[in-house]
């Protein structure tokens, strides 16, 4: 009957390894998004975001996208603010567009595994953010 037990207990501590490590591997990349809380009227008469940021952990190359867009033409400037938690320096970093409606403008990122990345849009104005404009900040994980 012990030598059933022990048998026992050296398998489960397998399988519970063996899904800690799976787990731990299938869930560590995070796609994420925001919207800015500056809105515009659409042509089909609703109210939506006037720019959106986008992280894609997986590009299919090994390499992380971080994409800032301008989706409305109200004349604003659009700023993703960032913090690479990969760098000795975590930020934060800006990135900008200011060419008009339905311009983005991607960076290609090099993270390790694991890494996160957090991240807010915001309208901007002159070369100054609105700050109510700003969406709350989101967490990307490569």
């Amino acid at each position: 009957m012990q030598k059933i037990l022990s048998r026992m207990a050296v398998t489960a501590t397998a399988v519970t390894t063996l899904l800690t490590f799976n787990a731990g591997t299938a869930f560590a990349a995070q796609d994420a998004h925001a919207y800015c809380e500056k809105t515009y009227s659409s042509p089909d008469g609703y109210s939506k975001s006037a720019c959106g940021g986008f992280f894609i952990s997986e590009m299919g190359d090994g390499t992380e996208g971080l994409t800032l867009m301008d989706l409305s033409g109200d004349g604003h400037s659009v700023v993703i603010v960032n913090y690479r938690y990969d760098l000795e320096n975590i930020g934060p970093y800006y990135g900008t567009v200011t060419t008009g409606n339905t311009t983005q403008k991607q960076w290609i990122l090099h993270m390790p595994e694991g890494t996160k990345i957090r991240f807010k849009v915001c309208a901007a104005e002159g070369g100054s953010i609105l700050s109510s404009t700003c969406s709350p900040y989101v967490t990307g994980i490569a």
